[in-house]
């Protein structure tokens, strides 16, 4: 399995920080992960984190802004991934649709797990559904509501955990 995080604003922080993830991915799949490598993905040259786990697992994590997950939904060889798991915000009502639209374009039969969401009221009074990271409990890192509840249930193994943290989104789309 690969896991990228961001290194957006709020989303990595410092090296103690990306050590801390690194240690509870590990304790999430019971794999111990590969060293973070510094890895270019868009135009813009933003640059991420990645690690690997080496196990029977064939999917994509990703820690980050919601425009930055789509830009690596974008990229290519996506499609080798059984799955992805977005741990963003949706921000926008349908974009988690948006993108599993994306990656469906390079795999038809790609799955995508979103991060369980909250609504917040944003300047302006807009709604919005929000992941926020909040550094709750004692990971060494902001967490989101998913991450937290996918470590409480790691004992279940890490995809029976994976489906009680995060949402399956539905190819379907009622408007």
């Amino acid at each position: 399995m690969e896991w990228i995080v961001t290194n957006g604003n709020g989303i990595v922080c410092s090296k103690d920080e990306l050590a801390a993830r690194r240690e509870f991915i590990g304790m999430i799949t019971g794999v111990s992960p590969s060293r973070w490598h510094i890895i270019v993905k868009d135009i813009n040259n933003r640059f991420y984190y990645k690690c690997n786990t080496i196990d029977d697992i064939n999917g994509l994590f990703i820690t980050g802004h919601v425009g930055e997950v789509w830009e690596i939904c974008k990229s290519p060889g996506i499609g080798k991934f059984d799955f992805v798991v977005a741990n963003t915000c949706i921000w926008e009502d349908g974009y988690e649709k948006q993108i599993l639209s994306e990656l469906m374009h390079a795999r038809q039969d790609i799955i995508l797990w979103y991060a369980k969401q909250v609504v917040s009221l944003e300047s302006g009074l807009a709604l919005r559904k929000t992941n926020e990271l909040e550094n709750k409990g004692m990971f060494g890192f902001p967490t989101s509501k998913s991450e937290r509840i996918l470590f409480k249930n790691r004992e279940k193994g890490f995809m029976n955990a994976l489906k009680v943290a995060f949402d399956k989104v539905s190819a379907i789309y009622i408007a």
